[in-house]
């Protein structure tokens, strides 16, 4: 249901961009020298396996153009999910937890422009870590009480991955994109907007 709501949002966002493509500005839409401000939302999380998302991942980046057709810039991201297993109660493992993800780090892109439309693609390095908070007991992770032997798991590790996406202007300043590359998640939308 989620999902649906957040599919259809990008959806009036793209169409709202079509209809505004009218418009001529009389400017270039991309220069060198920009900086943009980008906040996105995550649509196929990667925080963990057969768990539910309690929030939707969300990223921030910020991009200067080092030229017409490059950038290099600096994300964050951060996701968090539940997960809840129906095992017996007599076994001792994890009956439910909440796991975390943070993620930081460089990217770089190439980029073709057409009027308003950007197409880029690129690579981005940086680190990921994650937190798992574990219950015994059988109750969800809001309702449990913290227990001794409730561990609390982190791991870190560096990533790197590739990514392509599209940005569409639709003011001089302010534009809506999609992206899909392995990150926070496989697939994210969103918005920008140039300070500079």
């Amino acid at each position: 249901m989620k999902i649906n709501k957040l599919l259809f949002a990008f959806c009036l966002c793209f169409f709202a961009a079509q209809l505004a493509t009218a418009q001529p500005f009389d400017v270039p839409y991309y220069n060198k020298g920009e900086v943009v401000l980008s906040a996105g939302i995550g649509l196929l999380p990667t925080v963990g396996s057969n768990v539910q998302s309690e929030l939707p991942p969300v990223s921030m980046n910020v991009d200067y153009r080092i030229a017409k057709r490059a950038s290099i810039g600096a994300f964050a991201a951060y996701g968090s999910s539940t997960f809840r297993s129906d095992l017996p109660e007599h076994l001792v493992i994890p009956r439910s937890g909440e796991t975390r993800q943070y993620m930081f780090g460089v990217r770089g892109a190439a980029h073709y422009d057409f009027k308003r439309t950007d197409f880029y693609g690129g690579l981005l390095l940086g680190y990921s870590r994650e937190e798992t908070v574990t219950n015994l007991s059988n109750q969800g992770p809001e309702d449990a009480i913290p227990q001794e032997q409730d561990p609390v798991l982190r791991s870190g590790k560096m990533i790197y991955t590739a990514y392509i996406g599209l940005n569409q202007r639709v003011t001089k300043r302010l534009g809506v994109f999609g992206e899909l590359g392995y990150g926070i998640s496989i697939l994210k939308f969103g918005v920008n907007v140039k300070l500079m």
